[in-house]
């Protein structure tokens, strides 16, 4: 048999264990915390996995030597939109060939030098061009000395001046001429030199010595 004072204390007791319970779990630090995270392991990247290995074999790999040059048979060709002949302009006779084909030229670089009896023709008519102005320059000084004086009529100022002009112009066309040619007025000379007129590789010479060279001449070209 319990008495009253029995059933009083055991609920007191049960209730000051519920109290502190209550208490304690209203008071836990743990609470509202993130959960603790295990890592996961990550798979090789190395390996693949199929649904069907068996139609995939493995195959082991091997080294094998490659060559650095591949010997073969074929041709080379130049590129023609790249090409660029080399001609004497003054026609005559290969006396001297400095170069070869195959060989590696600089701009400007003498190639051939060529005996042309152009050069004569063009020089003989530089020097008759260059008398013919000094008379023409002669005459009209005179004319215009003798207009100044009312020695002579104006036509025959305009008339001196005319020719004198005209002698002045066929002066500078066989100067020109000249140096088309490749000739110094100043050091003339039979033999006219050929320059490269680019850098580059000679790839077709069909020249020799004591061949014909120049623009009148077939195959005369030193490419």
């Amino acid at each position: 048999m319990i008495s009253n004072r029995s059933v009083i204390k055991l609920a007191a007791c049960l209730a000051a264990c519920l109290s502190m319970a209550a208490c304690e779990k209203k008071f836990n630090p743990a609470d509202g915390a993130p959960q603790s995270s295990k890592p996961k392991e990550a798979g090789d990247m190395s390996l693949v996995t199929v649904d069907k290995p068996d139609q995939f074999p493995l195959v082991s790999a091997e080294g094998i030597e490659a060559p650095a040059e591949l010997n073969v048979t074929g041709t080379v060709n130049p590129d023609i939109s790249r090409e660029v002949p080399v001609i004497s302009l003054a026609s005559g006779r290969v006396v001297d060939i400095k170069t070869r084909l195959g060989n590696d030229v600089k701009k400007g670089q003498l190639l051939l030098r060529v005996q042309s009896p152009d050069i004569t023709n063009a020089f003989d008519a530089y020097l008759k061009a260059v008398n013919d102005e000094q008379l023409a320059n002669k005459a009209y000084a005179r004319a215009k000395d003798l207009y100044e004086h009312g020695a002579a009529p104006q036509s025959a100022l305009e008339q001196a001046e005319d020719t004198e002009k005209d002698m002045r112009t066929d002066l500078n066309a066989a100067e020109e001429q000249l140096t088309t040619l490749g000739v110094d007025k100043d050091h003339p000379s039979s033999i006219v030199p050929v320059y490269a007129p680019i850098s580059g590789v000679v790839i077709a010479q069909n020249v020799t010595n004591a061949a014909a060279a120049g623009v009148t001449f077939s195959g005369s070209s030193l490419d």
